[in-house]
């Protein structure tokens, strides 16, 4: 069954829900806090716990950012994208490619 672009991110998984916001403390942490990486991206502080806390999912076309800032690796940042997506290449450009 094929789902429309916009509800394939409301499919990921558990798992990929718990390894995504574990991988956004650790970027957090990295910078400082939340409050330090929402700055960094130019994101209310809201966002990034909601990102955090597993209620919201990172957007794709700032992982690559997020990695660029923290270190943390986009395919932690969202491991779902390469599922989900698989056309779309995350690669810091003006096309989002994964």
């Amino acid at each position: 069954m094929l789902f429309p672009a916009y509800l394939k991110f409301l499919i990921a998984t558990e798992t990929e829900k718990r390894r995504m916001s574990q991988a956004m403390a650790v970027a957090c942490s990295s910078v400082g806090g939340q409050a330090a990486l929402a700055r960094a991206i130019r994101r209310p502080q809201e966002t990034v716990s909601d990102w955090a806390n597993g209620k919201s999912l990172v957007d794709p076309e700032l992982v690559v950012e997020i990695e660029r800032i923290t270190g943390v690796s986009r395919h932690e940042l969202r491991p779902d994208l390469s599922r989900i997506a698989p056309h779309m290449h995350i690669n810091g450009g003006a096309q989002a490619t994964f």
